[in-house]
């Protein structure tokens, strides 16, 4: 195709044919298909031509066809000197450039991406892009030399034996070592007590969030625009508002014209005709969704449950709340469910009235009680969950049952919640009593393996206050100890001992992974770490209870 420059290379033959007349220049491959569909053989039918202008047909080979692997090697193995004259720099990859390279062929090339690195170091020659003269000239010198033409062969030869596929294999086994070797003897973080626990700090909140509401996903601490907004992230954002203002903290002055454009976001992200909310939301302000999941709806729900119980924006939230929770009463998510029913437990504490909105009272008991029958249906002696994989957002099951079963009186659904909380701390934390939650690189499958990494930071958030709610649930010191565990994932309590947290920033990093932490500092990372830190400072749990386990 017009890319591979073989008009120059042709012209450089017209000067290499006075110095070297038996000198033969083989085209070998076909016409690129797409090239055919659009210009037929042009391209090809315009060398040719230029030979003949040239009067050098005669040392100009075109071979027209499709070359397999080893009629290629072939052709390699036959000649004296390899030429790519290719007229872009951004090419990365030339696969004949390696072969012939690897075979130890002398070779002659235009300076693109690949060629420079492979040929640095005096490895080959490097010419100019589009110019003929210096071609020619590198041309001549190497087939009238026999002994650095051999000398450069000998030298591409042993240089390309470390391009061998067993020699790649050896470097990417020392590189994996070095990694394990490097996290293996990493000094340990201590791990923070009660009394250094971080202030909020809302710095990386106001960075992600602008006029339309918070972004999805940052680049390091960069907000990036490319993945626009969703309603998960903006109900969260407005959750943390609302935790803020309930919990009377200091800190709700400064966020609250932001939770206007959170809420706006919502609104405008309901559909009157569907009752649903749409998810996501491009940079331009365009939607890329209809109706959104049942997961996002919930969470969605579950923001308007705290608003209301906050008193944040009491009047919107309960209008929306009271039309749409009717929609979302046969959604089959677990993690739907688990959200929808600690919104209307929020609800409820507000609308406390025996006799008030008795048909939601009917949803909430109506969801609690298929949750649970999920729990008891799953159920086996080593296996107390009610999917077949641990997955995502964990700690929001079991929180949804031991927080319904207290309101409503139920114990055997807050003894469901409990055991299964539990059951899924012991999955998550390690023989060194670290927290390390399930990781989604492979997750947990029953009777599988636990993934060990790819954690992140939802699942320490979750867990945080799923534990609390079992701490005010049962007045057990035990429960207030493991949401200090799991908090401390953030703080440097992890496998790795690495900060999560970013406390110059105040965001909150994307991950930890095998090799390290993903630096990135999106909105979910950073919403659950501030709403699990501000559900530990208004819990109260003191230094004694932390240590006690």
């Amino acid at each position: 195709s017009p890319n591979k420059g073989i008009e120059y290379a042709i012209r450089a033959m017209a000067e290499v044919v006075k110095q070297v007349p038996d000198a033969l220049y083989v085209v070998l491959g076909q016409t690129h298909p797409a090239l055919i569909r659009e210009h037929g053989e042009a391209y090809r039918n315009s060398l040719e031509w230029l030979c003949k202008e040239l009067n050098i047909s005669a040392n100009v080979k075109f071979i027209n066809r499709f070359c397999d692997l080893a009629i290629l090697k072939k052709y390699i193995a036959s000649c004296d000197v390899y030429l790519t004259p290719y007229l872009h720099e951004q090419q990365i990859t030339s696969g004949t450039l390696s072969y012939a390279f690897g075979m130890g062929t002398a070779v002659v090339s235009t300076p693109y991406w690949h060629a420079a690195e492979l040929l640095a170091e005096g490895r080959g020659r490097l010419v100019p892009f589009r110019e003929v003269e210096p071609m020619a000239k590198e041309l001549i010198a190497l087939l009238q030399d026999d002994a650095t033409r051999i000398a450069l062969q000998k030298q591409a030869f042993e240089h390309g034996r470390s391009m061998t596929w067993s020699n790649t294999a050896k470097l990417y086994m020392r590189a994996f070592e070095e990694a394990v070797t490097d996290v293996a003897t990493q000094d340990p973080v201590p791990i923070p007590s009660h009394t250094s626990l971080p202030a909020i700090k809302l710095d990386h909140l106001f960075r992600m969030s602008d006029s339309t509401g918070i972004l999805q996903h940052a680049t390091f601490s960069i907000p990036d625009f490319r993945h626009g907004y969703c309603v998960d992230d903006n109900a969260r954002a407005l959750m943390l508002c609302a935790e803020l203002k309930r919990a009377h903290h200091p800190a709700f002055p400064q966020v609250e014209a932001h939770a206007a454009n959170y809420a706006a976001f919502l609104n405008y992200s309901y559909s009157n005709a569907t009752k649903r909310f749409r998810n996501f939301m491009s940079y331009g302000r365009q939607w890329l969704d209809e109706n959104g999941t049942d997961d996002s709806n919930c969470r969605a729900m579950r923001c308007l449950g705290s608003c209301i119980r906050a008193g944040l924006f009491e009047e919107w939230a309960t209008t929306r709340f009271v039309e749409a929770v009717e929609n979302f009463r046969n959604v089959r998510s677990v993690r739907a469910m688990a959200n929808l029913v600690l919104a209307l437990n929020d609800f409820f504490k507000r609308y406390s009235g025996p006799n008030e909105y008795g048909q939601i009272r009917a949803i909430r008991k109506d969801i609690a009680n298929r949750l649970m029958k999920e729990f008891v249906t799953h159920k086996t002696d080593s296996w107390v969950w009610p999917e077949h994989k641990l997955t995502y957002e964990n700690a929001v099951l079991p929180h949804a049952l031991i927080t319904t079963g207290k309101e409503l009186g139920d114990e055997d659904m807050m003894s469901v919640g409990l055991d299964s909380l539990d059951w899924l701390m012991d999955h998550q934390m390690n023989a060194e009593g670290i927290f390390s939650p399930i990781g989604n690189e492979s997750w947990f499958e029953r009777g599988g393996m636990k993934a060990d990494f790819d954690q992140q930071p939802i699942e320490a958030g979750t867990t945080v206050v799923a534990c609390l709610a079992a701490r005010e649930a049962t007045n057990e010191p035990m429960w207030g100890s493991l949401a200090f565990a799991a908090f401390n994932w953030f703080v440097g309590g992890n496998a790795l001992g690495k900060p999560i947290y970013n406390h110059q920033t105040g965001g909150c990093r994307d991950g930890l992974h095998i090799a390290g932490v993903n630096l990135n500092e999106g909105a979910e990372s950073l919403l659950v770490f501030l709403i699990s830190l501000l559900a530990l400072q208004t819990a109260g749990v003191t230094a004694t209870e932390q240590t006690e386990k």
